[in-house]
């Protein structure tokens, strides 16, 4: 009988930017890591994996904001702190007793002072099982959204069980019963989950045709980014009303129109800041960008990635230059 896949990882990461890249190459969606101050990064992840559903903990010690976007709902639950998540113009809190519950294509900011969370994530087929098995008859919710999930005692316990759980089965020996084992804990966390997502309204009504109209108008929006773009102007390329494609935008990306259009111009700019392009100025990328007030572009690019855009371009300047080779020091100028 082929035996579950049971992963369990254990890993430190003490540089920002191997943190980065190994979040994104491990799977765990889009992540931009800025560390505020000087020392080390501390970033300690442990997780153990079955085939639909991960569970672990992550702890940092330097404080950090992190700019990401996950591939699977996600909760987080701090063990000792306080954790706030922007998504559009939304801010979430989660705390040892209220779980932050992150969904694929909500991008968020999190200003992280420094701390320890406990995660699950679930994929999602499991998950829309469960959800499903939950829903009233005539409701077909088919959009999720971020929200905060207070966790009462019992609510609470049944997490952290949930956690003790799957710790058992990845340290046991994988005997005949390993397949039924992991595939029981699976459907526990997934149905723990689905309740959580339920009783927060973690859920939005739209069809798969607003859906779509959401990933029409970004497209639209990447196509035209440098140009002067309104909201009148997204509605008419859009050819619906505003509210339709404010409802549709909501529910697709956890954000208005514009702020969608914002967000995209901001991840533009600072693809340009971070691609050492010879000659690159800030004016330059928020220009090219579509921002025309230069104030308000260094704002909101400081508050989605935690630094300034001179920042950004100075850290991948700097980068170049310690790439290159030292050059020799008996070579002589061929002129």
């Amino acid at each position: 009988m082929q035996q579950p896949s049971i992963i369990a990882t254990r890993v430190r990461l003490d540089d920002v930017d191997q943190a980065t890249e190994y979040m994104r190459a491990a799977g765990f969606g889009h992540h931009d890591r800025v560390q505020l101050g000087k020392g080390t990064l501390g970033l300690e992840l442990q997780w153990i994996r079955t085939p639909h559903v991960s569970v672990g903990s992550t702890s940092v010690q330097a404080a950090n904001v992190v700019r990401a976007a996950v591939r699977s709902v996600t909760v987080h639950v701090p063990v000792d702190s306080r954790l706030s998540y922007r998504v559009g113009r939304r801010t979430l809190s989660a705390t040892p007793t209220t779980a932050a519950i992150l969904v694929p294509g909500h991008e968020y900011t999190l200003h992280n002072p420094g701390s320890m969370a406990l995660a699950l994530i679930v994929a999602a087929p499991l998950l829309q099982d469960e959800l499903e098995a939950r829903r009233k008859p005539l409701s077909r919710p088919l959009a999720t959204r971020c929200v905060e999930a207070r966790l009462a005692a019992g609510t609470c316990r049944a997490f952290h069980q949930v956690q003790r759980q799957f710790a058992r089965v990845a340290e046991s020996p994988r005997g005949r019963d390993a397949d039924s084992s992991v595939a029981t804990i699976e459907r526990s966390a997934a149905a723990w989950l689905a309740c959580r997502m339920l009783d927060s309204a973690g859920q939005l009504a739209a069809s798969p045709a607003s859906l779509q109209l959401a990933d029409d108008i970004d497209r639209w929006i990447r196509m035209h980014i440098a140009e002067p773009i309104t909201l009148d102007r997204l509605v008419a390329a859009a050819a619906v009303s505003p509210r339709t494609l404010q409802l549709a935008c909501l529910a697709r990306w956890g954000r208005s129109p514009m702020e969608l259009l914002t967000h995209r111009r901001l991840e533009l700019a600072r693809s340009m800041l971070q691609s050492s392009q010879p000659g690159m100025l800030v004016t330059h990328a928020a220009l090219r960008s579509g921002f025309s007030h230069l104030g308000r572009f260094a704002g909101q690019y400081k508050q989605f990635y935690g630094e300034s855009p001179s920042e950004t371009l100075e850290r991948s300047v700097a980068g170049v230059r310690a790439s290159r080779p030292a050059a020799s020091a008996d070579s002589t100028d061929p002129a």
